[in-house]
């Protein structure tokens, strides 16, 4: 999850500013860029806040063998799990949108610099997060359930 997350920080700024810029230059022959970049700016706000409420609430518990106490005192069980489940499936979504106006992701021909990176960018992150999802939602959440002596 370690590796995923520092990716996650990392490469969100790179998207933000490469929407930005591609939109701003190019946006006027292309306005499905201006969309682009509205999609780019709410999936870095889904994902920081997710990362967020991962980073400092669920992993500590788990870490701290302290899930039973955690997941009582927020009367949450299986909804904190569900809702990080929701989120997953808010930033696919993104990326379905994202990717169904970039033709799979697939930039026009003749495209500047920037422009392909954007796109290979936006490409890399899907896959990342795609196997960080599954991680999450096949492995690592079933396992707490698990761990969770009362149901």
């Amino acid at each position: 999850m370690n590796n995923h997350h520092s990716y996650v920080v990392k490469t969100l700024p790179e998207l933000v500013f490469l929407a930005e810029k591609v939109s701003r230059v190019h946006g006027d022959l292309n306005p499905e860029l201006h969309q682009m970049q509205e999609l780019v700016l709410t999936l870095n706000t889904e994902l920081l806040n997710h990362l967020k409420k991962e980073e400092e609430e669920l992993f500590p518990a788990i870490k701290a063998n302290a899930l039973n106490t955690y997941l009582n005192n927020k009367k949450l069980k299986e909804t904190i799990l569900n809702e990080l489940e929701g989120e997953h499936e808010i930033a696919g979504d993104l990326m379905r949108q994202l990717e169904e106006i970039t033709h799979g992701f697939v930039p026009p021909i003749g495209a500047c610099t920037s422009y392909v990176i954007y796109f290979k960018t936006l490409k890399e992150f899907q896959d990342d997060l795609h196997r960080h999802v599954h991680l999450e939602n096949n492995v690592l959440f079933p396992k707490v359930l698990e761990q969770v002596s009362y149901i």
